[in-house]
């Protein structure tokens, strides 16, 4: 496996674990207690089960709890989790993203048995900076961006938009582009093309007299 690709799956993997790491699910705002709706579900002792509706721009949530979850309502766009209304922590789960611990008390939540409570959830990533790869062939070229020296770095992290990225190295003619970076184009690739040896022909008017013959 030559060097290149070498490099473009270590960064590829550095990127997925860096999001691993900062993907993270949020509460916004502050949680409703919602009165026009009452839980009719008993569990398992036929007591009568608090509700957590759970509103968000995600699918496929789990969840858990310190007494266990109940039952879970699964619509597109929101879920209702049955708990025990002696429920003090109820965990979030999606794939990527840490898990969500949401200790209730903490959110304003005070669960009694029939009554429900909506938190709305957001699982959006920071991706304001993002790591970036410029690779040049041949390598070696010193890197410019937005007129900043980056020295002859192939990796940097650069906010989400559009730049402009200029590439020298002796030898060879200078490239000057604008990009757009984001979530989907964090890779970019420069054959650098070789500067051509021009013959030159050079000549003076008037020419040179011969010196003369003794």
């Amino acid at each position: 496996m030559n060097r290149k690709i070498m490099v473009c799956l270590v960064f590829f993997m550095a990127i997925q674990m860096m999001y691993a790491q900062v993907s993270e699910l949020q509460i916004i705002g502050q949680p409703e207690k919602l009165d026009s709706e009452i839980v009719a579900k008993k569990d398992i002792n036929g007591n009568f089960c608090a509700g957590i509706k759970v509103v968000s721009d995600l699918d496929g949530f789990k969840y858990d709890s310190y007494n266990g979850v109940v039952d879970v309502d699964d619509k597109p766009g929101e879920d209702l989790v049955y708990v025990s209304p002696g429920e003090r922590v109820m965990t979030v789960y999606h794939t990527g993203y840490k898990p969500l611990k949401i200790i209730l008390s903490e959110v304003g939540i005070r669960l009694r048995p029939r009554e429900t409570w909506k938190i709305e959830i957001t699982g959006e990533r920071d991706l304001a900076e993002i790591p970036v790869a410029v690779l040049t062939n041949p390598a070696g070229a010193e890197v410019f961006v937005d007129g900043e020296s980056l020295g002859l770095t192939e990796q940097t992290t650069l906010s989400t938009g559009s730049h402009q990225p200029q590439l020298k190295k002796a030898g060879y003619e200078p490239v000057i582009e604008t990009i757009m970076v984001d979530a989907d184009h964090i890779l970019f690739r420069y054959d650098l093309q070789k500067i051509e040896d021009v013959a030159v022909n050079l000549h003076t008017e008037p020419e040179a007299s011969q010196p003369a013959m003794q």
